[in-house]
This record gives structure tokens, C-alpha cells and sequence, in this order.
């Protein structure tokens, strides 16, 4: 250990220097990470600590006053330090961890234990105000042995949390309190004569102080690194939600642009057909052909009740309030219901339990309803059949629909009225998927396989 006056002078000039080299550390850091209190507290712990050991080089050239001495100077100043230089501390360690956020229970007791400490300060300073001296020496014994067994259990409840910034903590606490209590063995040995000639208690807590200020300092730096990672990770969140984002408003976009679309063709193919029904049933008037203007009038009602239909089916499909997967196959079964009432079909109908509860976006949900109804309309008009099949189920992320019936059956390759097959096919290659049919005279099947991809989690 180091001995001599002169030895023990340079060691305390390095020890106060490596204090200072940290103060100045943080507060260049400070002035960078000044959102960080962590920082800030730290700095103080640092102006407390340099504080204390000062006054105790100027008590000991000044009266000779040697750290483990007993009574304590006569104003009680190293004493009041110490406990602001523990009061510091804890607040450092507080805002280090970030206990009220991630620590609750540890927030807690830190904080009972910082109002205890002020308070306790407040009642030395009072009494060396008025008393000129320090409260009772009992009353001091009885602090520090709550003080030191209430730290050594938040450290114990830190070390149980297995946190690499609280193991800095610790690490860094436990040098000091090694520090401390040789420093204290020490000092009661000499002072009963069994260490005559050691007189540098003082240098073995400043060593333990200076290990700590190390930890803490190296502690400080692994959180900056770990904050600014975490800044960057929320960063690349951000970017990539909105990236997401712009990919659904893309998507939206589109599928807005396709009911545009679709309401364009629908709406002006419906208005065209009703002006070319009113221009004959004109001509049946001027020819007085009654039953030919009433065929028109009729072809033109229908026609307009068939385009608000379809005009109830689009806005059944951008509503909100419709996106529940299960509402569409509610929708579907009651259209397929009401179809086959009056014809003599039975119908069966089964969906998957998992694709009730799977969302599908507004483009998906209008295609699966339109070839849906479309399969069962076909299947009605002229299947002539007396069971109609309706299944839904999911296989390898793709939704499978297949409509089947028992009717007659019809041949594919032959060209049929509309262009059913061809939308069949256009609106399952929308989605990734497939078309598929298969018909003999006892029946046909329409299979359409949908790739989940366009589902929005």
C-alpha cells in the first residue's frame, strides 16, 4: 500500500485528476445527450464526490484530520457531502435503469430512500445552524446502519433482475463498499495500534471510488450505444411502417381505381341498354305495337333493378362496417339462398372456420362475391339441377371456392352467351390464383383458388 506523505499527496493529485477527467467527460456529454438526466445526476455525483474527498485533504493538511478519525470535525461539513455524495448516487442509479418505467418496486424503495437521506441532511444542516454541531452520534449510527442495509438491499433486488446496465451498477457499488469497509477495518486498527505505521485508510476508499467512477463511466457509454441502436431500430420501424402504408395506399388506390372501373362500365353498359330499349320501344309506339313497347318497358325495369343491385353489392363492399370475412360469407349464403328459393334446389353450404376470422382486403372480398354469384346465377339459369354445393376452405395460405351442381352438365369449349369463363379467369389471375372447371352429364364444378397474399394482417 502506499506509504508516505509525499506518496500518498501524488496518489490523492492522480485520484482528484481522474475525478475531474470524468467531470469533464460528462459534461461534454451532457451537452450532447441533454435529454438524458441520467447525465445530469451523475454529473452531480461526480461534483459531491470531488466535494468531499477535497474538504477531506483540506481538513487533513489543515488540522491533521485523518480519514476514520474520531469525533468528526467540529462543523460536520464531510459528513453532510457524504450523505449528499449518497443521495447523488441514488439518483443517478434511478434514472440510469430507468427504474419507474422498467422497475417499479425498485423506483419505490430508491425514492423512500432519497426523501430519508434529504431529510436527514435537512436535520444536520439545522442543528449545525443553530447547534454547531451535528445531531447526536447515536442518532448518526442508527442512519447509516439503515441507510447501508436498506442500499445493500436494493442491490441485492438489482442483481436478481440479470440486466447488463444494472450489473454495471453493482459492480461499480461493490468497489465502493469494499473500499469502504477495509477502508474502516483499517482505520480502527491503527487507531488501536495494531497498524502503527499505516496511515492511508483515506487512499483505499478513494481507490474504490475511482474503480466505481470507472464502472458507472463505462456503464454510461454501453447505454448511449444501446440508445442510439434503439433509436436507429425505431428509425428502420418507422421507415418500414411507412413503407407499409404507402404499399396499402397503393393498394387502395387501386382498388379504388378498379371500382372506378367498374362502376364506369357498369353504370354506362346499364344507361346505354336503357336508351337503347327506350329508342325501341319509341319505334314499337310509333308502330303501335303495344306488347312490343311493353317488353321494352319491362327489359328496361329490369335492367335498372339489376344495375342497383349491383350498385348495393359495390357499396355493401367499400362500407367499414362490412369487413369482417364472416359477414361475406353471411352475404353469400343469403344471395345463393334467395336464388335457389322457388327452383326446386337444395342447397349446401360450408365455410372453413378459419377463414372466418381471416381479414381480407376490399378488392379480395368483391371478387370472391362476384364469382361466387356469378357460379351460382350460371348454375340456376341452367344447370337444371336439384342440389347446388357451395364450399369455401383454406389450403396452404389460398382460399379455395368451388361450386358444384348435379345438373346436366355443359361442355367448356363451347362459346356460351357473356363472357363468365373469361371473368372467371381475369378476376382469379387478379389474386394470384387459378380458374379450373370440370362438367360431365351428371354435373359441373368451378374451382377458384385465390392466393392469400393479398390479405391485409
Amino acid at each position: 500500500m502506499i506509504q508516505g506523505v509525499d506518496s500518498e499527496f501524488i496518489f490523492k493529485c492522480f485520484f482528484e485528476g481522474v475525478l475531474f477527467a470524468q467531470l469533464v467527460y460528462v459534461v461534454l456529454h451532457l451537452g450532447v445527450h441533454n435529454s438524458r438526466r441520467d447525465y445530469l445526476f451523475y454529473l452531480l455525483y461526480l461534483l459531491s464526490s470531488l466535494a468531499y474527498f477535497i474538504y477531506k485533504d483540506f481538513m487533513f493538511y489543515k488540522m491533521g484530520w485523518r480519514y476514520g478519525g474520531y469525533p468528526y470535525p467540529h462543523d460536520g461539513i464531510n459528513y453532510v457531502l457524504a450523505n449528499v455524495m449518497h443521495l447523488t448516487y441514488l439518483k443517478f442509479v434511478k434514472h440510469f435503469i430507468g427504474t419507474k418505467e422498467r422497475y417499479p418496486a425498485i423506483h419505490r424503495a430508491a425514492v423512500a430512500l432519497t426523501k430519508f437521506i434529504t431529510l436527514f441532511i435537512i436535520l444536520n444542516v439545522l442543528s449545525m445552524i443553530f447547534f454547531k454541531t451535528l445531531v447526536p452520534a447515536l442518532v448518526q449510527y442508527a442512519y447509516s446502519g439503515i441507510v447501508g442495509v436498506a442500499t445493500f438491499g436494493l442491490i441485492i433486488i438489482m442483481f436478481k433482475r440479470r440486466n447488463r446496465l444494472i450489473n454495471y451498477i453493482i459492480f461499480g457499488s461493490v468497489m465502493y463498499s469494499v473500499g469502504s469497509v477495509v477502508s474502516l477495518v483499517v482505520a480502527v486498527a491503527h487507531m488501536h495500534g495494531y497498524l502503527p505505521a499505516f496511515e492511508g485508510s483515506l487512499t483505499i476508499v478513494q481507490i474504490g471510488v475511482m474503480l466505481e467512477v470507472l464502472c458507472f463511466t463505462a456503464g454510461l457509454a454501453y447505454k448511449s450505444v444501446v440508445v442510439e441502436q434503439e433509436g436507429n431500430n425505431a428509425k428502420l420501424r418507422l421507415l418500414l411502417q411507412m413503407k407499409r402504408n404507402q404499399e396499402l395506399n397503393d393498394n387502395l388506390q387501386q382498388i379504388r381505381n378498379k371500382i372506378s372501373e367498374d362502376l364506369h362500365d357498369d353504370i354506362g353498359g346499364t344507361l346505354t341498354a336503357i336508351s337503347v330499349y327506350s329508342d325501341v320501344a319509341q319505334k314499337y309506339q310509333q308502330r303501335e305495337n303495344t306488347q312490343g313497347v311493353t317488353d321494352m318497358l319491362q327489359q328496361i325495369g329490369a335492367t335498372a333493378r339489376q344495375m342497383v343491385y349491383d350498385m348495393q353489392d359495390i357499396i355493401w363492399m367499400v362500407n367499414p362496417k362490412n369487413d369482417q370475412a364472416d359477414l361475406l360469407y353471411d352475404k353469400i349464403y343469403t344471395f345463393a339462398s334467395s336464388v335457389v328459393t322457388g327452383k326446386g334446389i337444395e342447397l349446401h353450404y360450408t365455410v372453413a372456420d378459419e377463414l372466418k376470422v381471416l381479414p381480407l382486403d376490399m378488392q379480395l372480398r368483391r371478387d370472391i362475391y362476384l364469382l361466387a354469384k356469378e357460379s351460382v346465377n350460371n348454375a340456376v339459369k341452367y344447370a337444371d339441377c336439384q342440389n347446388l354445393w357451395i364450399s369455401f376452405s383454406y389450403q396452404q395460405h389460398d382460399i379455395i371456392l368451388v361450386v358444384k351442381d348435379d345438373g346436366q352438365g355443359f361442355d367448356p369449349e363451347t362459346p356460351h352467351k357473356g363472357n363468365g369463363m373469361a371473368n372467371f379467369e381475369k378476376r382469379s389471375r387478379a389474386h394470384n390464383g387459378e380458374f379450373s372447371v370440370e362438367s360431365t352429364d351428371k354435373g359441373a364444378t368451378l374451382t377458384f383458388r385465390l392466393a392469400s397474399k393479398k390479405l391485409i394482417a
